[in-house]
């Protein structure tokens, strides 16, 4: 900037044009002069280098300077906002380029905000509401101001909480009953700096209707939590909203700064999870009254609604049939939403009465699968239950497929039957993400936005093995009503970084019962993980940064392993074989590597099930798969190669919970020649487990038995019982 210093009572008007604006720049400056207040105020404007020609122009008559940056990315425009150059203002209200109709918006703000800062105002930066402030400065600005110790200063505090920048990106995580109330589960996303030592504001959370307050929760402060690198964070506040005496209808959610002299709630955004998770939910009966709550997506827009029934206990199913009914008809007669979204609702509503009574649950892993937990809950419930309407979803041309089909209930991946069954589900069990349960066709986002909420099955994590790095286990985003756990540590690690906590569950995984050691074959199984950085796509989706397979650490260590000619001559003198297994997501890059001989071979992903190959191998080795709990759980001795730990753990997954020295279940190699040493090690002492590692094991499990199927039918039936 190169606008001298703004008396203290007159801040300068620093406003970004961005190309977007240059139309209407000549009538905003005409209708900014015109204003009482911003008429007054001495101005500056920043603008790209290529539009400065153009801003000149229209703002010569007054005067103003005018600075360039030198694109219109959002760091270019925090710089031009935030400079604090010998030359900047003492003081400044920085905004975007005002829209004609909001002129008089930014008139009132800056005139209230001037007026409440008093003396201050010389020595700090004004901030406006977000709509005039763009995204990303209000963080900048503290992080500048902690430079010189981490800490908010009093005036600092008070933009913050007249700005929105708090709460413009909060977005509802989840609700679930409490007493007579709903728990409100709140993130604002990384408007905070991870550095500060303290954040001295709290929040409420408010049930409206129209501009009206119905119900507010008590003031609450914010928490950190643990991102999905192992940062944390200061970004989430939970707060119990009273709901026992609310009558029926739709309503909204709030939030906003406890302590503003105004009703200005921000409208509550739902992450995905919110809206995954949304089911009817029950509160406790009082005095034959029962309130209950649904929440769910608005036909149109961003907000979502928060469904409130209160009456006789006797009625509440039927009221709450009736009320979806309208809705469904509202959505569909109305053409709200897409297509295919209306043709699904409308099947929904149709089929409903052949559905009404039935309890339906859905199990499956990937569409080609049938050897994971899932397969393993499948297979309990036919041979004990039999009588329940559970189906397993599976490819029609899954090779795996024959291993349940003597099971009766296996239905075809994205069949009708599968898209019927799936609108009627009462519940959702699978071992990996929402993705792999939707018939193909079927648009995720639309599902999760407009169909979630009105099948309202209850959503069971079965998982694909115990999470080693579950900062990557949102609530918000995944929404899940029961997650399982094997090991006590994996259970405290879930709940402090994930935003579950009842909803963990230490049953042990299915397919935990059926670990019972086969062998011995005179096999050494190796299994690695994959790595997100080596994988363009997943899920149709670009997977973040990539690199090349060849000559990745990765790719070296695996092909220098298979090919060396130590570890044949060592499988030979002892007569054993190593069989390597790779993650199905790096499964073809690694086919066609080459081995040192006979007793090394790469093994096809679906030739032979997972666990029958864990259970029939004498040794294990692995890099990071939590599949080493398994192998643990059986005794079989184990050996970590991590050869790239630093890299996978900035680049793949955040650190761990599990500490491999002091807690592993075998010992840690770190290189090629190490790895090799311990291998020899295991197969000299005719695979046996050292006792320091078995004990390890003994005490690393809730449950050594064959009863986790078992636990996990009843904590479901449990929760569908509870409503």
């Amino acid at each position: 900037m190169t606008t001298a210093p703004a008396p203290a009572s007159r801040p300068t008007l620093v406003c970004v044009v961005s190309r977007g604006a240059l139309p209407r720049l000549e009538t905003v400056v005409e209708l900014m002069g015109d204003d009482e207040v911003l008429g007054a105020m001495p101005w500056a404007f920043v603008c790209a280098a290529e539009t400065r020609d153009d801003v000149e122009r229209v703002v010569a008559a007054r005067g103003c300077a005018v600075s360039t940056i030198p694109d219109e990315r959002r760091a270019s425009v925090v710089d031009a906002m935030l400079d604090d150059g010998p030359d900047a203002p003492l003081s400044t209200v920085p905004v975007m380029l005002p829209k004609a109709r909001e002129i008089a918006d930014l008139s009132e703000a800056v005139a209230e905000i001037t007026e409440r800062m008093g003396d201050d105002i010389g020595r700090t930066r004004l901030l406006l509401p977000v709509s005039l402030t763009p995204e990303g400065v209000m963080p900048e600005l503290i992080r500048r101001r902690m430079r010189s110790g981490l800490s908010i200063d009093p005036v600092t505090k008070e933009l913050v909480e007249r700005s929105s920048s708090l709460t413009s990106s909060a977005r509802l995580e989840y609700l679930e009953p409490v007493d007579g109330a709903v728990r409100v589960g709140v993130w604002l996303g990384e408007v905070l700096p991870s550095e500060l030592p303290d954040a001295p504001w709290t929040f409420e959370v408010a049930l409206l209707r129209g501009r009206s307050v119905v119900a507010v929760s008590a003031p609450q402060h914010l928490g950190r939590r643990v991102d999905r690198f192992g940062v944390s964070r200061w970004d989430e506040f939970v707060a119990d909203l009273p709901l026992a005496d609310v009558a029926s209808g739709n309503y909204v959610l709030g939030v906003r700064v406890h302590g503003l002299d105004n009703e200005d709630f921000v409208r509550l955004r739902a992450r995905k999870g919110a809206l995954l998770a949304a089911r009817v939910t029950r509160l406790p009966v009082v005095d034959g009254m029962q309130s209950s709550f649904l929440l769910h997506s608005a036909p149109r827009g961003a907000t979502v609604y928060l469904a409130v029934d209160r009456g006789p206990v006797e009625g509440t199913p039927a009221r709450w049939r009736r009320t979806l009914a309208r809705k469904d008809l509202n959505y569909v007669v109305r053409g709200r939403g897409s297509a295919q979204s209306r043709r699904l609702r409308l099947l929904k509503m149709i089929t409903a009465p052949f559905f009404r009574g039935r309890q339906i649950w859905l199990v499956g892993e990937r569409p080609d699968t049938a050897q994971d937990n899932g397969a393993h809950l499948f297979r309990h419930i036919r041979q004990e239950h039999p009588g329940r309407r559970v189906y397993y979803l599976v490819d029609r041309d899954s090779p795996q497929r024959g291993r349940i089909a003597p099971l009766g209930h296996v239905v075809a991946h994205s069949s009708w039957r599968h898209r019927l069954l799936l609108l009627h589900a009462e519940v959702l069990a699978n071992a990996y993400s929402i993705h792999h349960m939707l018939p193909r066709g079927w648009d995720a986002s639309d599902y999760e936005k407009h169909l979630a909420w009105r099948v309202g099955a209850l959503r069971v994590y079965l998982k694909h093995g115990v999470h080693l790095s579950p900062n990557a286990v949102k609530r918000g985003l995944s929404g899940y009503h029961l997650v399982l756990a094997a090991t006590h540590g994996e259970s405290a690690a879930l709940r402090s970084v994930t935003g579950y906590d009842a909803q963990v569950s230490e049953t042990g995984l299915p397919r935990y019962d059926a670990l019972v050691r086969t062998g011995p074959s005179r096999t050494v199984l190796f299994m690695s993980t994959w790595r997100r950085y080596l994988v363009p796509q997943l899920f149709g989706k670009g997977s973040g940064e990539h690199e090349a397979f060849e000559g990745s650490t990765y790719e070296t260590f695996v092909r220098e392993l298979l090919a060396s000619t130590r570890l044949r001559e060592m499988l030979e003198r002892h007569d054993y074989r190593l069989t390597f297994l790779p993650h199905y997501n790096l499964a073809a890059p690694v086919a066609g590597l080459p081995t040192s001989g006979d007793r090394v071979r790469v093994a096809e992903v679906d030739e032979e099930s997972i666990q029958d190959q864990l259970r029939s191998c004498d040794a294990f080795v692995t890099d990071y798969s939590s599949v080493h709990f398994d192998v643990a759980y059986m005794g079989t001795p184990v050996v970590y190669a991590r050869f790239d730990e630093e890299e996978f753990e900035t680049r793949h997954a955040s650190p761990s919970w599990f500490d491999y020295d002091a807690d592993g279940f075998g010992p840690v190699a770190r290189t090629l020649d190490a790895t090799l040493d311990e291998i020899e090690r295991v197969l000299e002492s005719g695979c046996t487990v050292e006792q320091v590692y078995a004990d390890r094991a003994r005490s690393a499990f809730v449950h050594r038995d064959r009863g986790s199927c078992a636990r996990v039918v009843r904590r479901i039936d449990e929760l569908v019982e509870a409503g």
